[in-house]
């Protein structure tokens, strides 16, 4: 990932982006659909989800060449930080989990308005890493039902 990374043609950068960005959607969606539902059992097997399939992808990702036009290689910088936003929200979420079970909402109770902050900040930081996530996916959608159906319309997101 350098600065003299190989750039291929947006149509072959295409044929490898595309079947990533297809598999990372679903995860995504389940993520972001259980966050904001805030159901509990839900949001901890998408966390689940997200920290099984999603590292391998944003690796994969990361080791494609750099496409020559500027639109796509936004799309494709979104996608690489939407993924890895994702990650590191589940990440956090999963700490937060963690937490909780070996009995933090006790300490928050027991130790009054300073815990409750710190846990209250903690669910904040996630909430914003969720919401920047969705929107570089968001702009990468715009680029691939976009840019791609034009350019490629044999091979389109669905």
């Amino acid at each position: 990932m350098g600065l003299f990374r190989k750039t291929v043609n947006d149509q072959d950068w295409l044929l490898s982006a595309l079947p990533l960005y297809e598999s990372a959607r679903p995860t995504m969606a389940t993520f972001s659909e259980a966050f904001i539902g805030g159901c509990r059992e839900e949001l901890n097997g998408a966390v689940g989800k997200v920290l099984d399939e999603l590292p391998s992808l944003a690796d994969q990702l990361r080791t494609l060449p750099n496409p020559r036009s500027r639109a796509a290689r936004l799309a494709s910088r979104n996608l690489r930080r939407s993924v890895d936003a994702y990650v590191s929200g589940a990440r956090e979420l999963d700490s937060l989990f963690e937490l909780s079970a070996r009995g933090l909402q006790q300490a928050v109770m027991s130790r009054g308005r300073t815990a409750e902050l710190f846990y209250s900040a903690h669910l904040n930081a996630i909430q914003a890493i969720a919401v920047n996530a969705a929107k570089l996916m968001t702009e990468a959608n715009d680029f691939f039902s976009g840019v791609v159906q034009k350019a490629t319309p044999e091979v389109e997101p669905q």
